[in-house]
């Protein structure tokens, strides 16, 4: 999923590689988790994996929240977005992120001129959360690598996912998580 991110990135198409991120929270949080719920899971899983040690200034709702947004409308507005959570704009570097918050309140502030109410914009360095992702991914497969049981629980999972790969890199998987449970 990560070289696909990097297609996305290299040839500048930057809102489908964010929608591959959400996604590999996704299944991260279900190889994670018995929880039946994706909000859950998904949440949970950025608890643990991605902010800890992250530079990324937002609850793990906020990204559940920019994710359903992005999922389902391709926009940054979810059932969710309210004044519990805020909405997240992407800068993508050589942007920077102080100059979209800038841009932000200047908004926010030519709003509150004209008499309007404005929501609450969260301005994220979409390269952070792709990072804090990377950094939460090693984590989480490191963590499963020395626990036997979640290491079961989740290959026994990975073995009903989709995959692109030839014979030879499925008999691969195989034999590394054999290896991993014989461990």
């Amino acid at each position: 999923m990560f070289a696909a991110i990097d297609v996305c990135l290299k040839t500048n198409i930057k809102m489908p590689a964010l929608l591959l991120a959400y996604t590999l929270i996704d299944i991260s949080g279900w190889l994670n988790s018995d929880e039946k719920w994706v909000k859950v899971r998904f949440t949970d899983w950025v608890e643990k994996y991605m902010l800890p040690n992250s530079t990324l200034q937002c609850s793990s709702l906020e990204l559940y929240a920019a994710r359903c947004g992005l999922l389902h409308n391709y926009s940054a507005t979810s059932d969710l977005s309210s004044a519990e959570v805020r909405r997240i704009f992407y800068a993508w570097r050589p942007s920077r992120v102080e100059d979209l918050a800038g841009v932000i309140e200047l908004n926010k502030q030519m709003m509150a001129r004209l008499g309007k109410d404005t929501e609450q914009i969260l301005a994220l360095q979409a390269d952070d959360i792709l990072s804090a992702l990377q950094t939460g991914a090693d984590k989480f497969l490191s963590d499963i690598a020395n626990d036997p049981q979640r290491a079961a629980r989740a290959y026994a999972k990975a073995e009903n996912m989709m995959v692109e790969n030839q014979e030879a890199d499925i008999q691969s998987l195989i034999a590394a998580a054999k290896k991993v449970l014989a461990d």
